[in-house]
């Protein structure tokens, strides 16, 4: 548990880098052949920080997250855009085609959690493809089902039902897709023992949990799996969902948070987070102070005001709850976040005498750093004695007027790391 525990913290920060500059990329640039790829990054970086969190999780044996009414048409495409390196790209190097044939239209959503499917689209992407050496086509096909719960599949293969309360049992309402691929196929002995943690065929390539992890998820979802195949005949994957009583959510595009300008102190021993959270919120116009440690952070407290502090929780010598204990003392209604890469774990080592106001587990997208800034971030009050002056524009007068301690964009602090 403590190793689990130990490489999630790592991979936490690393992808707190990656989706927080691919971000930062997508704010700058319009092109759409960019754009789209940049959001695919944007998705799996994401699905890498929800696998993590299962494995914290795991660490803990605590359950699956919440289930909620997804577009399976829409999880395989972003599954297959993921998997195109494996499927088209080295395919192709190698002088050989892989066709991907997709045929869903139509299909009602399916109560599911979008990470784990995509993680399991995934899994069995790749499993089709090291069983097509030569090339092939891999199918995905769907149908809706009334079909009662089990029928047509071997009860040794329907793991069993999740914590997550169940539909209405007499609708036995299902949405099943097929995956299908023109391989190798495998023998009856083989097909048995698929789903055996660490059992593979692949030799020193395969680790033996991709198929797992398949099944694992299928069972946190109340779902069944079942697999068909022969020797040269290829190998056929059926899944059945849950479906969903209410619709899938349309995907909407992001609202900008519109606030007044604060200033920020961000502390964070990993220069590339450092680096990437202030830059995050430099381009929603914030005043940004950089701190490379919990010392630098509280000397900075001590000589400049700020607004609100974003602080790592594990820095040598003086920690987050170190940075956190400081900021109160300067000013007791300082919000203070904590950003870690240990998860929800670290509320429960909180010291007694200290007092965070958010626990955010990294990577933390900039549209959540925003919001949280919005919420706990109390807007200037007007002084009565000194009404807004009128400009020239007819706008009033800007904040920094009311707060002469604060420096304009462009100052010789504004934005520069502190020491």
């Amino acid at each position: 548990g403590q190793m689990a525990a130990g490489i999630a913290h790592d991979l936490n920060n690393t992808l707190a880098t990656v989706l927080g500059q691919t971000e930062l990329l997508r704010l700058r640039t319009r092109s759409p052949e960019v754009q789209e790829g940049l959001q695919i990054l944007q998705t799996a970086a994401a699905d890498g920080a929800e696998i993590v969190r299962r494995l914290q999780d795991f660490a803990r044996q605590r359950g699956a997250g919440p289930l909620h009414p997804c577009d399976l048409a829409g999880l395989v495409s972003e599954a297959l855009e993921i998997t195109r390196p494996r499927w088209q790209e080295e395919p192709r190097r190698r002088g050989i085609r892989i066709e991907t044939v997709v045929d869903l239209a139509g299909l009602p959503p399916v109560h599911a959690n979008p990470a784990e499917i995509r993680e399991a689209l995934t899994n069995l992407v790749f499993n089709a493809v090291d069983a097509m050496p030569c090339g092939g086509q891999l199918r995905f096909t769907g149908r809706a089902t009334e079909e009662p719960a089990g029928d047509g599949l071997p009860r040794t293969l329907c793991p069993p039902a999740s914590l997550d309360p169940a539909p209405d049992p007499a609708s036995r309402a299902w949405v099943e897709l097929k995956v299908e691929d023109s391989g190798i196929g495998m023998t009856d002995a083989v097909r048995r023992r698929i789903f055996d943690p660490f059992f593979t065929t692949k030799g020193l390539h395969g680790t033996g949990l991709g198929l797992s992890v398949v099944y694992g998820i299928m069972g946190r979802h109340g779902g069944q799996i079942d697999v068909t195949s022969a020797p040269g005949r290829g190998t056929a994957f059926r899944l059945r969902f849950r479906r969903a009583t209410e619709n899938a959510p349309a995907p909407v595009r992001a609202t900008p948070i519109r606030a007044s300008a604060h200033r920020v102190l961000i502390v964070d021993d990993d220069a590339w987070v450092l680096q990437t959270v202030a830059g995050l919120l430099r381009t929603s116009g914030h005043d940004v102070l950089e701190a490379d440690s919990g010392a630098a952070a509280m000397a900075c407290l001590e000589r400049t005001p700020v607004d609100i502090v974003f602080t790592d929780l594990g820095m040598p010598e003086v920690n987050g709850w170190d940075v956190a204990r400081a900021a109160k003392a300067c000013r007791p209604d300082l919000p203070v976040v904590l950003l870690t890469g240990w998860g929800d774990q670290a509320g429960t080592e909180r010291p007694p005498d200290v007092h965070v106001d958010r626990i955010l587990t990294k990577p933390v997208p900039r549209s959540t750093l925003l919001a949280v800034i919005a919420e706990l971030v109390r807007p200037a009050e007007p002084d009565p004695a000194a009404a807004p002056v009128a400009t020239d524009s007819g706008t009033a007068a800007t904040d920094e007027s009311r707060h002469p301690d604060r420096r304009s964009p462009g100052t010789a602090n504004q934005g520069s790391p502190v020491q």
